[in-house]
């Protein structure tokens, strides 16, 4: 696996989607973060001879080509391409958002001063709502294809996804345009916040009608009106959770920031059968140079995503168990992790799974179907299981042996705490694999660089570490583990075991000599602070504290080798730490750093320093300054895609409000520190939540219902009850709504046969860039010309209308919108 082939690699497809963009740069469906959704098909053959030609690697075919790229590729990457420093491309997204603003009723000189103030604002957590919408309903079309006489017309269905995404855009921007003037301050700037809470509001209101418009642009490309009885609907809501919006790889750029691959896959997290087949996903990142260059990442870990290796299957103990440990073999095997690992003698070759779930949260264990105590269990179990055949395999070799290390801490608040002074034998053993995973990412800061205080006559001195001493307890602990595997008839857990109180307190005794020491290294850079900080929050129990739990999920992602992440779906919680880790790693590999960013680095730098006390509000001055980045650049960045990718809309979780709550929803920092996340609505785009429904509505043509109408008055379900003790409101609406429904039907209905008579059957013009939805994984890379032989060199010209060798090579729809251009989208509240 090579770095620098893998920047390579995604700069080629990141120039390569400028490219087709500029070449239809007036076909354009613009995302609210100045963003667009681009489909890049390279043949093979030119891929291999650029990278041989830049980097002089042997490649002679695609294997060898995902052998140092370090993961299998699919034929066409889907590009989430920030166009901010395009200028052309820039230009033109300014002059849609000016000309939304003023069909919004804003004057001309305010319009334009608004788009202007717009450009400049950053925008890695503001709603992408387009975005969303494109992989939604690029979902629904493969659901479509998957239940419906519609199989085998995937041409078709490509063509109707794009022409409903650039009549989507438009409520979008009107959307956009709407926030836009309801978000300024006193002072005339933007309010992010205010800005997402519109665009929140805008999902419930566009979402809808998004299903009615892709209805009928299945009927004008296919010729094909899909009714309620096409739909087997017993079993739609099961397409759905086991299909992903599309197989394709993602490629999404943020000129400010880092270019970031995501594994394509067709297994959702949702669908969790026994075997090896799971939803993980492997996440690749690199630094964003000027021109769309993309240059290696400084920071050589690995990160893949993962929902909970646990079946949903009633299976026996030790099935659940068994499963578990095939699954992280599975990882093991496919991502060839005994290669990329590294041991010494200190510890033996270790991935670390960062498990995000709560475990012993009662209420969530009674009341829903997660069973995350249980699963808890079975990972723990089943790691030490998949870890002891890996040593007896290795009994030749023992260096070949790659362990799993889980460090469950609970992300989102709830549950329990760690600690060893708790009598529920879960927690004792989540708290010591913790610390295990832990010891493991931090054993190589330990040095004779860092001093310790001792007293001599009375008085503090200061001495060398003993750092030999301290490795050599290091490895202790790993080899008390060890025996603990090797065991015949082991207990269930490690902390139960005689080995595991021996490894306790070895790891106590060196919390007690960290607690002494001080750092005077001045050559420590961001990834040492990171493990000299997590050094001393181990020191003094500050992972035990679920207000320090993602500040530390998120330094040992960024700090490990290897590291497998995720909670019970892999894209609510995992997002949060995920999110975290890209602005660390944006951070190591920026030479200049604006003032937020360099309070991040401050703040780390200090908490690396000493281990003692005093380490309790460092941690908390780095908590709040990584969280203010996060919440004003990466809410809704690129570790927001796979949830999209995965179910279909965007992550659920939200901010914690001011007093009292229960939802397990809540799950990020309280709303003081994350004012700009605004997810209440997101549900209605989740495969396992609202979205067949919808599939099921609009094609009736999203009827409301007698008691939806009464609700809709300002007084809401108040209002309702006392308009059914008056019969004559209830009665008045209940004819209305009647007649109203009859009416929306037959419309409904006209329009999908008019579109239907304008279907011709022969090959429709389809650009794949809007579409989205993808090709099998199985299939491989076509080597024939599939672009422009130019077109990454004029593709700085804005082109007239292709010609059709060209359009071979642009995955951007190329379709004529039908809507009406001054149409203002569904009023929203």
């Amino acid at each position: 696996m090579s770095r620098e082939s893998q920047a390579l690699y995604m700069q080629i497809l990141a120039k390569q989607a400028r490219a087709q963009a500029l070449i239809n740069i007036d076909k354009l469906a613009f995302d609210p973060q100045g963003r667009i959704v681009v489909d890049v098909k390279l043949p093979l053959t030119k891929i291999i001879e650029e990278l041989k030609s830049e980097l002089h690697r042997d490649i002679s075919d695609q294997e060898g080509l995902e052998n140092i790229l370090g993961q299998k590729i699919s034929p066409v990457t889907t590009v989430s391409l920030d166009i901010s420093d395009e200028e052309d491309l820039k230009q033109t997204f300014s002059e849609i958002v000016e000309k939304a603003l003023k069909n919004a009723g804003s004057p001309a000189d305010e319009a334009k001063k608004l788009a202007t103030q717009f450009m400049s604002l950053p925008k890695g957590s503001i709603i992408a709502l387009q975005q969303e919408l494109h992989f939604h309903l690029a979902l629904v079309s493969r659901v479509y294809q998957t239940t419906t006489k519609l199989q085998d017309r995937e041409q078709e269905m490509q063509a109707a996804h794009q022409s409903a995404m650039l009549r989507v855009n438009e409520l979008v921007m009107n959307s956009l345009a709407q926030g836009l003037k309801s978000s300024l301050n006193r002072d005339g700037t933007i309010n992010t916040a205010q800005l997402n809470k519109t665009l929140d509001k805008a999902r419930k209101a566009i979402v809808p009608e998004a299903h009615i418009i892709l209805l009928e642009e299945i009927a004008r490309h296919t010729g094909e009106i899909i009714s309620k009885a096409d739909l087997k609907i017993k079993t739609l809501k099961k397409v759905a959770e086991k299909t992903t919006a599309t197989p394709n790889d993602i490629l999404h750029t943020d000129n400010n920031g880092l270019a970031v691959l995501i594994e394509g896959s067709e297994n959702t997290a949702h669908e969790r059968v026994k075997g090896e087949k799971f939803g993980h996903r492997q996440i690749i990142s690199h630094k964003m140079g000027p021109d769309n260059t993309v240059v290696a990442n400084q920071n050589l870990h690995m990160q893949i995503r993962t929902p909970s290796p646990v079946v949903k299957e009633d299976l026996d103990e030790q099935e659940y168990i068994e499963d578990a440990s095939k699954k992280l073999k599975h990882i093991t095997d496919k991502y060839v992790l005994k290669d990329r690992l590294t041991t010494d003698d200190t510890k033996p070759k270790a991935y670390i799974y960062n498990s995000y779930t709560a475990i012993n949260d009662t209420l969530d264990d009674l009341t829903s179907k997660n069973r995350q105590t249980k699963s808890a269990i079975h990972i723990l179990r089943g790691a030490h299981r998949h870890n002891a055949r890996q040593l007896s395999n290795a009994s030749d070799n023992p260096s070949d042996a790659v362990f799993c290390l889980v460090q469950n801490i609970s992300v989102n608040g709830f549950g329990d705490t760690l600690g060893y002074d708790s009598s529920n034998t879960l927690v004792q053993e989540s708290t010591l694999m913790a610390e295990l995973a832990m010891l493991h990412t931090i054993s190589d800061s330990i040095s004779a660089n860092s001093s310790t205080v001792v007293r001599k006559n009375g008085k503090p001195n200061l001495e060398p570490v003993k750092a030999d001493v301290q490795k050599e307890k290091i490895k202790e602990v790993f080899e008390l583990y060890k025996r603990f595997l090797n065991t015949p008839e082991r207990k269930s857990f490690f902390a139960e075991s005689a080995e595991g109180q021996q490894a306790i307190q070895l790891i106590s005794e060196l919390k007690a000599d960290w607690r002494a020491e001080i750092n005077f290294s001045p050559t420590a850079g961001i990834m040492a602070n990171a493990k000299l900080g997590l050094k001393n929050i181990m020191a003094n129990n500050l992972h035990w504290r679920h207000e320090n739990a993602k500040i530390v999920q998120a330094l040992c992602v960024f700090s490990e080798e290897v590291s497998l992440g995720g909670c019970k779906s892999g894209n609510e919680r995992a997002q949060a730490i995920n999110g975290r880790v890209a602005l660390l790693d944006d951070l190591l590999n920026k030479d200049e750093k604006d003032a937020q960013e360099t309070e991040v680095v401050h703040h780390l730098a200090t908490l690396a320093k000493s281990g003692n006390q005093i380490t309790v509000s460092n941690i908390a001055a780095l908590r709040k300054s990584l969280d203010r980045l996060y919440n004003e650049r990466g809410l809704q960045s690129a570790m927001s895609l796979i949830s999209l990718v995965d179910q279909g809309g965007p992550a659920k979780v939200e901010a914690k409000p001011r007093g009292v709550y229960v939802s397990r929803n809540y799950a990020e920092e309280k709303v003081d520190s994350i004012d700009n996340l605004y997810q209440k609505n997101s549900s209605r785009f989740q495969a396992h939540k609202e979205l067949t429904s919808m599939m099921l509505k609009a094609t009736e043509g999203n009827l409301r219902s007698w008691w939806a109408r009464m609700k809709s008055t300002p007084l809401g379900i108040v209002g309702a009850i006392a308009g059914t003790v008056f019969v004559f409101p209830a009665a008045y609406i209940l004819i209305d709504t009647y007649l109203s429904n009859k009416e929306k039907v037959a419309a409904v209905s006209i329009s999908r046969m008019e579109a239907a008579k304008q279907y011709r059957p022969s090959t429709p013009e389809v650009s794949p860039g809007l579409a989205g939805l993808g090709s099998r994984n199985d299939e491989n890379f076509d080597d024939e010309e599939q672009s422009n032989n130019g077109l990454r060199e004029k593709g700085k010209e804005k082109a007239q209308k292709p010609t059709k060798e060209m359009d071979q090579g642009s995955s951007l729809a190329l379709l004529e919108s039908d809507s009406d251009s001054d149409h203002k989208g569904p009023e929203f509240s």
